[in-house]
């Protein structure tokens, strides 16, 4: 169970089981309704297994700054898109609250492995003889920043980038070694922690899937790539389903009559990819006064529900790439009912909130739970409404 659980937390950008997303409804309701091409991806190569197989690695050489203010001196706009992105919070109260990594060193080590995977971010190595001791290069601030700049662009002192560095600048210990490094702008390069090949799977399917969905898809196909979508430009936004804005870009959502559907248009692999999010399609009958009206609503989910101990698979009813969810509101039509509104509420964490909350309810003391409470709070503060419109009747 804790090695299930630590594989989740992976997730980047994850926790009596009532599956996420239904509760008690799972029970009670079933479902209705079940660009340009570019250059090819480089094929598996050393660039992989040299970059990301040892994990953790030196990030330093014990002279180079790793902080994120540090490289913020000069990339300022790319340290700010980072410090709001969720890729700066891999490390925050919902890790922290679970563990003490000097306790659980092995836990930690699982969870490390894509929330904080440098050398200097872990509290504990092991030595020559396999046991744990404490780490000399520990540097407890950079851990607290999770997925750093450093995490992606450093291995032992050399800054990796995609691009030739500047003559300009002069390769010097004040500023940084650097490296031109195209493996940085594929895919593969995201796989590291989007992809866990060896991690839990349920009904021969993997919990963290997201680079072979997208490599089996037509996005995969031509090509474009995972930096296309959530770094545009080069920004380092990162912004996928708990952003409103990204997530309307990717779907394609109408209404004809008393049918929705809701058409994966821009989204490069499943949607949504992991277990942690729901969401949730309704429809209500509105009176005159504009209120729902009783006995009038129905609901239906898009997202793969799984129970907590990651044992039972409820419902997968994710979209494909180019594939289409559809809703169909088959109720009669009450009297004094004037509209039908169509709702689409996302619940990004919502695997999470369940987790929380029920280890919160069991008060349970291998965990901190004001830091529990924190993520939790964080978890239910989340959704949000993506698509509202109301028709007559």
């Amino acid at each position: 169970m804790i090695k299930r659980l630590a594989v989740l937390l992976a997730f980047i950008m994850v926790t009596s089981c009532a599956p996420p997303g239904k509760s008690d409804e799972v029970k009670e309701q079933s479902r209705d309704t079940v660009s340009t091409a570019q250059a090819a991806e480089p094929t598996p190569s050393a660039s992989y297994d040299t970059y990301w197989k040892t994990r953790p690695f030196p990030a330093g050489d014990g002279k180079i700054k790793l902080l994120p203010e540090d490289c913020g001196a000069c990339h300022t706009q790319r340290v700010k898109d980072w410090s709001e992105s969720l890729h700066s919070k891999t490390v925050g109260p919902g890790l922290d609250g679970q563990f003490e990594a000097r306790w659980l060193p092995e836990f930690a080590k699982s969870c490390y492995m894509c929330h904080a995977p440098a050398l200097e971010q872990t509290e504990m190595v092991r030595s020559f003889n396999g046991e744990f001791v404490d780490n000399p290069a520990f540097n407890r601030e950079l851990r607290s920043h999770g997925v750093t700049c450093a995490v992606c662009h450093m291995r032992n002192g050399t800054v990796h980038g995609p691009r030739k560095p500047a003559v300009t600048v002069p390769q010097s210990t004040e500023i940084h070694k650097m490296k031109e490094f195209p493996f940085i702008k594929s895919s593969e390069f995201c796989k590291a922690c989007h992809q866990l090949e060896n991690g839990p799977s349920l009904n021969g399917k993997m919990f963290v899937n997201t680079y072979n969905e997208w490599k089996e898809s037509s996005y995969g196909k031509r090509n474009i790539t995972c930096q296309s979508c959530h770094m545009p430009d080069g920004r380092h936004l990162f912004r996928g389903i708990h952003d409103p804005e990204m997530t309307r870009s990717g779907l394609e959502i109408k209404v004809t009559g008393r049918k929705l559907t809701v058409k994966s248009v821009n989204i490069g692999h499943e949607f949504p990819s992991y277990v942690t999010p729901i969401v949730v399609v309704q429809a209500h009958q509105m009176d005159e006064a504009g209120k729902p009206m009783k006995e009038s609503g129905k609901r239906d989910f898009i997202g793969r529900a799984v129970t907590l101990d990651l044992k039972t698979e409820h419902f997968d009813t994710r979209i494909k790439p180019g594939g289409t969810f559809t809703f169909d509101y088959d109720l009669p039509k009450i009297p004094g009912a004037k509209s039908l509104l169509f709702e689409i509420i996302v619940r990004p964490d919502e695997y999470y909130m369940h987790f929380y909350n029920v280890n919160i309810k069991n008060g349970n003391i291998n965990m901190d739970m004001d830091k529990i409470k924190e993520a939790h709070k964080t978890t239910r503060n989340s959704p949000y409404l993506l698509y509202k419109k109301e028709v007559g009747l």
